[in-house]
């Protein structure tokens, strides 16, 4: 190689490393080390946590880091997130429900009830039978449904 190419490749190699040097580091953690902290300025994707239950909206303790309204609606999907929304929460999914059947007051999620989430093209999920292991199906989401609202509590 002449000499005008190694003296090309070594400039370019320097200007690599330096373009690297800039961007910043990747938010996954390699195998084996500790996740990156979460900031806490980061926004859930719907419902705002507090530090304790807003119960002037109807919302009660559930477990240790849970609030849940009772029965509202009923609505469609759309207009149960909006309704939820308007009280800081969301529509209570799986997991809220999951966890308040076993670290709440045990209650189960009621058939027929929205649980929260769009899931394609026009559906979205509700409970579909009282199975604390499997109680999640779809349906369409401008079904009319009963739901309850649910938001985080920080701890």
């Amino acid at each position: 190689m002449s000499k005008l190419g190694c003296t090309f490749l070594a400039t370019a190699a320097l200007a690599v490393a330096a373009a690297l040097s800039t961007v910043s580091p990747v938010s996954a953690a390699p195998a084996g080390d500790p996740t990156p902290a979460v900031s806490r300025a980061a926004a859930p994707p719907h419902g705002i946590p507090k530090k304790n239950c807003r119960t002037a909206f109807g919302y009660t303790q559930q477990g240790a880091f849970l609030c849940m309204t009772g029965q509202r609606g009923p609505a469609s999907f759309a207009n149960a997130m909006l309704d939820c929304m308007d009280l800081a929460g969301r529509v209570a999914d799986y997991h809220d429900w999951r966890y308040r059947t076993f670290r709440g007051d045990g209650g189960q999620a009621p058939v027929g009830w929205w649980l929260g989430g769009i899931t394609a093209d026009n559906t979205a999920l509700f409970v579909n039978q009282a199975n604390a292991a499997d109680f999640d199906g779809e349906t369409s989401r401008f079904d009319s449904r009963p739901y309850a609202c649910a938001h985080d509590l920080l701890r």
